[in-house]
């Protein structure tokens, strides 16, 4: 009975020693996983899934480590980079932070179906997308990527999207003010003159401002908003004109049609001596 369980114990023991002895090395391969200061994941043809350290000074933005996807670091730190190819394609990607705290995405596109290098300097020059340390998010081409300031995100080009929604801080936010009772609106004769001097609308921004400082959606649309409430006023206010208009010209006529009949009789009447003194 004692020997049986010493065997047993062997049976158990004895696969977990090879498998760590199969890591003890500079370079060691088990079911397709390698070992020699990076772990890689491959396959009969290349390497697939790579993570390693990425030391590097500028050239890589002060690296610290990198999971790679069909690219892998040579040597640690002689800053070169292998990808593979399957018959067709070789683009690959690779996800590295920097000493800094940051976190960034770099890719290569295929380019064919050869297997190739790229330096530490590729790999920084095109990278797509930045999380930074303060959790700012920037995506787009490093060599144009610009802060994104005091805001969370910055997007190259721009984004498209099926929808948007903004959500408001307050109510004064919005727009409805200028249907209070005390709001003041200009008179057109002012706005015109406004108009004339300045070449936009009162409250919106010029040309140069917006080219300079971007334009804030939400503070926009409430501000067009703003713009298309105060033309309703005017429309308003000008229909009620038209209507007080309306009615003194009716007033003026009912007023005038006694004189008027008066002055047709008139007419009349001298119509018919002129036709008597013509029979003569």
């Amino acid at each position: 009975m004692k020997h049986k369980s010493l065997i047993l114990v062997s049976l158990l023991v004895t696969p977990f020693c090879l498998f760590a002895q199969q890591w003890n090395g500079s370079t060691n391969t088990i079911n397709f996983i390698t070992r020699d200061g990076d772990i890689r994941l491959h396959d009969n043809q290349s390497w697939r899934v790579t993570l390693g350290p990425a030391w590097g000074e500028a050239n890589i933005g002060y690296g610290t480590g990198y999971l790679g996807f069909n690219l892998a670091r040579n040597n640690h730190s002689d800053g070169n980079w292998t990808f593979f190819n399957d018959g067709a394609n070789n683009g690959a990607t690779v996800i590295y932070g920097n000493i800094f705290g940051d976190l960034l995405f770099s890719n290569k596109l295929t380019t064919g179906n050869t297997n190739g290098t790229l330096t530490d300097a590729d790999i920084k020059n095109n990278i797509r997308m930045k999380i930074q340390n303060d959790g700012k998010v920037i995506i787009g081409n490093s060599a144009t990527m610009t802060s994104p300031g005091t805001y969370k995100l910055y997007v190259e080009t721009g984004i498209l999207t099926e929808k948007v929604k903004i959500a408001l801080k307050a109510g004064s936010d919005w727009a409805d003010f200028v249907f209070n009772n005390d709001y003041k609106l200009m008179s057109l004769q002012e706005l015109e003159l406004y108009i004339k001097k300045n070449k936009h609308l009162p409250g919106i921004p010029t040309t140069n401002q917006v080219l300079n400082e971007g334009v804030d959606l939400g503070k926009m649309t409430a501000k067009l908003l703003e713009k298309i409430e105060e033309l309703t006023l005017y429309v308003i206010q000008l229909n009620n004109d038209k209507q007080k208009l309306q009615k003194d010209i009716q007033l003026l006529q009912a007023k005038s049609q006694p004189d008027l009949q008066s002055l047709q009789q008139q007419i009349d009447s001298m119509k018919e001596e002129i036709q008597r003194l013509k029979s003569r």
